[in-house]
């Protein structure tokens, strides 16, 4: 069965990345979303992996990864990396996974996921 694929850019006069997800999940009905950003540090190949995890009713969120070696060029902060390192660690520890990279906004969701997820948060700037 083909799938529909439609590509939705919305641009955000606010710089909190929340606004933009609230809007999304608010706004635009789909089978599945694809969340990235354009920063150009993500595998575009990967896409297709993710949503079929996604339309297979695998998972409701896929957390994809960025390209390391040109992420770890650009992120030059170090307390960043500490604390997206001890999160990421904390996580897998709670929840017994393994994510790479849990800051990533390189993710694939399921319309019950958007659909029911709070996005409570006013936050998270560049």
């Amino acid at each position: 069965m083909p799938h529909l694929l439609a590509l939705l850019a919305v641009m955000n006069t606010s710089k909190a990345k929340s606004n933009v997800i609230r809007r999304m999940f608010r706004e635009i009905d789909a089978e599945t979303y694809i969340m990235v950003d354009t920063d150009d540090t993500y595998p575009v190949e990967t896409v297709v992996n993710i949503m079929k995890m996604i339309t297979a009713r695998r998972a409701d969120m896929v957390v994809g990864f960025r390209l390391s070696s040109i992420y770890k060029t650009q992120n030059k902060h170090l307390f960043h990396t500490l604390g997206n390192n001890l999160l990421r660690n904390s996580i897998n520890h709670l929840f017994h996974t393994n994510i790479q990279d849990i800051m990533t906004e390189y993710r694939a969701f399921s319309y019950e996921f958007v659909k029911s997820f709070p996005v409570l948060g006013s936050g998270f700037t560049n």
